[in-house]
């Protein structure tokens, strides 16, 4: 298999190993829905990508617009709004992510150390309010940490309260609810010159 490997390192495979490859084509099952992660050379492939395997899973989903703020350059001028979208392209939380249950995500930001980290991979498994998610003592991903079924709703933002935010199953076997945390770009001394508000994981196939 090594020699199989080499020849198609410079390009020589003959008739043998191509068919010895071409038998090893099959039909994959993921027993915890997770595939593998497909990497692309760039952002539009892999937005495409996203897509397409979104619009393969049933439902309408939910659409999560981020919210975008200017600040301060190094100057202490305020940044324009054009300045800004410049800026947050360099994020890699999305303008607007788009889910549904059954969508594989990735963490972008650490949570729990050792467990659920950024590169975390899991799966949508449903769409909870914060004030469902403390009822069944599912772990919710705040910018002050992990808050769980024993937290009080006054310990939560007000703007979390209604709003539907995606539970993700983890491959540790972990659920978190997934609200919006912060993301931002900062100046040459430190400011923040932009920041985005975004559910803090972004999808992938």
């Amino acid at each position: 298999f090594v020699d199989m490997l080499n020849a198609m390192r410079f390009g020589r495979l003959d008739k043998v190993s191509i068919q010895a490859f071409q038998s090893l084509s099959r039909p994959l099952t993921y027993e915890d829905g997770i595939g593998p992660t497909q990497l692309y050379p760039t952002r539009s492939e892999v937005d495409s990508a996203n897509r397409t395997k979104l619009a393969s899973l049933p439902g309408d989903g939910i659409r999560y617009p981020a919210t975008d703020t200017p600040g301060r350059d190094s100057n202490d001028n305020l940044v324009s709004l054009e300045q800004m979208g410049r800026l947050l392209e360099r994020l890699v939380a999305q303008q607007v992510i788009h889910l549904k249950v059954g969508a594989q995500i990735m963490l972008i930001k650490n949570m729990v150390q050792g467990q659920l980290v950024n590169g975390s991979v899991g799966q949508v498994v449903r769409f909870s309010t914060s004030e469902e998610a403390m009822r069944t003592a599912t772990p919710i991903a705040t910018e002050e940490g992990l808050k769980g079924g024993l937290s009080t709703k006054s310990e939560l933002p007000a703007n979390y309260d209604n709003s539907q935010w995606p539970v993700v199953r983890f491959t540790c076997g972990r659920e978190l609810l997934c609200v919006p945390t912060e993301f931002t770009v900062d100046n040459a001394d430190g400011g923040i010159e932009a920041r985005r508000r975004q559910v803090s994981h972004l999808t992938f196939v």
